[in-house]
């Protein structure tokens, strides 16, 4: 019998590499895709009011081809980055899909911003060419910062700027072609992908159609709505992670809920995108949508290929009875 083992949150970050980590969501796309991935059901609950706001909730998933299931358990609380702590603390527990028995839990509280940031990229892939020139990524924290790491070794690309929210300096030694401003609207003119990573906790449209050059894609993250209802509107393709998901929370949600976006102007979902099942960019000059707020199942593909490799490198602390 497997012990299950514990991965601490600083170890769970040292195991999984860019590449690794994209090869494992693509692979978990694909699966989705092809029906061996099984995406859960999701609930939670609210706490506090608008000073002191806690949504708490869980996430389900299998991976058939690692033979893993499991639950994340996720705190969202408004307050901690007072108190110095992660705003979204999370746990995942994996057993064995044949037998059920535990076989690991996680600190993954860094998995967020890592399987979030894999997602856009690897949805991103199949509708922007190899290489390009301007990459903007609005909002600067855990995933934004995650998504500068991951773009360099997914494309060539000339220049990637960073919005910040209070205009602070920052930098990353692996991605040189990285710079730091805080004037959103001349960040965003002029770039071939923009992505949204801001974490706002309302319905708050930053990035302006107006602001877009022909061709641009723009990928929306989060449960809230970041860019300018028009964008939508006007889009070429639109991909979503789920539909049903998409309806009532992220960027689209307004849109949909108002009537305007309905099912039949969406092209499809982004596992069978990434699966070659859809078509991607077909034109140079197509405004690419790309809404995503998060395939739950995806963390316990990345949960299960990281218990493997803590097994491989006797990492992590054994749970014994």
């Amino acid at each position: 019998m497997v012990v299950p083992l514990y991965v601490n949150s600083q170890q769970a970050s040292s195991l999984l590499d860019a590449p690794l980590v994209l090869k494992i969501v693509e692979r978990a796309l694909v699966g989705l895709s092809g029906s061996r991935l099984v995406n859960g059901a999701k609930g939670g609950f609210t706490l506090g009011g608008e000073e002191r706001r806690r949504h708490m909730g869980a996430i389900s998933g299998c991976d058939l081809d690692a033979n893993m299931a499991g639950v994340k358990w996720f705190a969202a609380c408004d307050d901690n980055a007072r108190r110095g702590l992660p705003r979204v603390p999370a746990t995942i527990v994996l057993c064995d899909a044949e037998t059920g028995l535990l076989s690991g839990v996680i600190d993954a509280t860094a998995l967020t911003a890592i399987r979030t940031a894999a997602l856009a990229v690897c949805a991103i892939r199949p509708c922007v060419p190899r290489q390009f020139g301007k990459a903007t990524i609005v909002g600067f924290g855990p995933i934004g910062q995650t998504v500068a790491r991951y773009l360099p070794g997914a494309f060539d690309v000339d220049e990637i700027v960073a919005v910040t929210r209070n205009g602070k300096e920052a930098s990353i030694d692996e991605v040189p072609q990285l710079r730091v401003q805080n004037g959103l609207e001349d960040a965003v003119r002029g770039a071939d992908l923009v992505i949204t990573a801001t974490g706002v906790s309302t319905n708050t449209p930053l990035v302006d159609a107006d602001w877009l050059r022909s061709g641009a894609t723009v990928c929306g993250l989060g449960s809230y709505q970041e860019i300018d209802s028009r964008i939508a509107l006007a889009a070429d393709r639109i991909y979503v992670d789920n539909w049903e998901t998409c309806r009532q929370r992220g960027n689209l949600a307004p849109v949909i809920q108002s009537g305007a976006l309905t099912r039949a102007d969406v092209d499809g979902e982004v596992a069978d995108l990434v699966a070659g099942k859809l078509p991607g960019r077909t034109a140079t000059d197509d405004m690419v949508v790309i809404a995503l707020v998060g395939i739950g199942a995806l963390d316990i593909a990345l949960g299960a290929a990281l218990l493997e490799q803590a097994r491989l490198r006797n990492v992590g602390t054994q749970l014994v009875s």
